[in-house]
């Protein structure tokens, strides 16, 4: 609400004549604005989408998500949705604190946080594995 006290300042200072008539007209808008702003932002974008994942995933989650590598390529499954991409659509594979993240050549990325390994070992070879599936790849596309 802190935004619309600062309105309703504004127009305490905005309006001229009687410093009682103005403080009025400030509260009345200050009141408005409250009253209003629940009913903008209600339906906002946001709060639409979540809505429809909601409805379609059936609940907020977490959400099970299934990443395999193999020389092939990624395979992503998750709520019964399937998705393979081959090596070739990897720009990069980068290796952040809390994940691995692999950035496709078309736009967005695949991210494997650090939970879903049950160690920095395994971790460390599903990343080594990773970067040598795309080293081969990368070796046998080039004339």
């Amino acid at each position: 609400m802190f935004w619309a006290a600062l309105i309703s300042l504004a127009l305490f200072f905005a309006i001229d004549g009687n410093i009682i008539a103005r403080a009025m007209y400030a509260v009345l808008a200050f009141v408005a604005l409250v009253a209003v702003y629940p009913l903008i932002f209600r339906g906002s974008p946001r709060s639409r989408y979540i809505e429809y994942y909601r409805e379609q995933l059936g609940s907020d989650g977490p959400f099970q998500c299934e990443v395999e590598i193999s020389s092939e390529g990624i395979k992503i499954e998750q709520n019964g949705s399937q998705i393979k991409r081959d090596w070739s659509g990897v720009r990069e594979i980068a290796d952040t604190p809390g994940a691995i993240e692999f950035v496709w050549n078309s736009g967005g990325s695949v991210v494997v946080r650090d939970r879903a390994f049950e160690s920095p070992e395994q971790r460390g070879e599903f990343l080594q594995l990773s970067r040598n599936f795309t080293a081969r790849h990368a070796a046998a596309v080039r004339p």
